[in-house]
């Protein structure tokens, strides 16, 4: 374990976070440190070690991700799919220099000698397997920036284009990119139609495209409060831009719904996403809570705690909760709410999930 002090963010039990958890454990335990020397010269330049000559390999790669996450957007599903991938990616990497640990995906059978099980070697095909999963994650990025490129070279490491190309499984640049190239096939086809640039897609779960049933526009008829609207269906809402302010908070944004320019409307994201292959379960409906109870429906309804109502009276006593709730968050609570709301310039909550792991790797190992 490398002794290091988090250069993270400072951000921070269902199945995705024991997961998270399990994956930054095991990585941050194994990845040695990078001044351990090797005699392969044909992938790592010796002479260009970094200046930090004792550092976690697996935190810097994380960051690196979120880095990549932020300046890409917030989107959850699809940040929760990309972490999953590096993290596997690297993890089958270092597995074939382990004689215990099982790839995921990667052939068993490539695992290595006991005598290149060495430090150097791990920490090298970790390196390149996280560079070729992100550099494929997110190409535009990596183009623009040279961020991976960058920290490759600040890592010693070679990648001029037959290093990167190599296909020789004995070596960890070879592994490397075998094993990032073998979590993205696998991925190929999980349902996140990634290939499109994750636009809807149908499914036989999902026949028909999702719509918005209510509107954002205050005069529609499907909009709240008007005879139409559905009080069981999502409600796009109208976020202020930042054009318009408040006359007596001139630091608070407002919309004018008769100023189209002062606001944008929400857009749904990835309704399809139930029908994506779960990383570690067999399916997602395997700990998928019930639907909430229905307004207007009589049928009987039993929610967390035991308590048996009608749909109707269950909806409206849990909206009158979330109503009392909310009119009395502690300042601590609204924090929290803060937190774990997000917007522009977050890892959104997968991400911070992410950096709570690697937080508790560096804290316990």
């Amino acid at each position: 374990m490398f002794v290091c002090q988090p250069v993270g963010r400072p951000k921070g039990p269902n199945m995705f976070r024991r997961r998270m958890v399990s994956v930054a454990l095991v990585l941050s335990t194994a990845f040695l440190s990078s001044s351990c020397g090797d005699s392969r010269q044909d992938f790592v330049a010796t002479n260009s070690q970094p200046a930090y000559a004792d550092f976690n390999l697996a935190r810097v790669w994380n960051v690196a991700l979120e880095d990549a996450i932020i300046a890409s957007g917030p989107r959850p599903t699809v940040i929760s799919r990309q972490l999953y991938i590096m993290s596997a990616s690297a993890y089958d990497a270092l597995a074939v220099y382990d004689d215990v640990a099982t790839p995921s995906v990667l052939d068993p059978a490539l695992r290595r000698p006991s005598a290149e099980r060495t430090n150097f070697n791990k920490n090298a095909a970790v390196a390149y397997s996280c560079y070729h999963s992100l550099t494929a994650l997110f190409p535009d990025y990596a183009e623009s920036t040279g961020a991976f490129a960058q920290l490759m070279t600040e890592q010693g490491y070679v990648i001029t284009p037959e290093v990167l190309s190599s296909t020789d499984l004995t070596t960890p640049s070879g592994l490397g990119r075998a094993a990032a190239l073998a979590v993205l096939a696998d991925r190929e086809n999980d349902g996140s139609n990634a290939s499109n640039g994750y636009v809807d897609v149908t499914s036989a779960r999902y026949p028909t495209l999702y719509s918005a049933v209510n509107s954002d526009d205050p005069t529609a008829l499907n909009s709240p409060g008007q005879i139409n609207f559905d009080p069981n269906s999502w409600v796009p809402l109208r976020v202020p831009v930042g054009s318009i302010f408040d006359p007596t908070n001139p630091l608070n944004p407002i919309v004018d719904n008769n100023d189209p320019t002062s606001y944008s409307t929400q857009t749904y994201l990835t309704p399809y996403w139930g029908n994506v292959r779960p990383f570690a379960l067999p399916d997602g409906a395997a700990v998928r809570p019930p639907a909430p109870p229905q307004a207007g429906s009589l049928a009987p309804y039993t929610d967390a705690l035991g308590n048996t109502a009608t749909n109707d009276s269950a909806y409206f006593t849990q909206l009158d909760e979330v109503v009392e709730v909310t009119a009395n968050l502690t300042e601590r609570q609204k924090c929290i709410a803060e937190y774990w709301a997000d917007g522009p310039r977050t890892s959104a909550p997968p991400g911070h999930w992410n950096e709570i792991a690697l937080d508790l790797a560096g804290k316990y190992n």
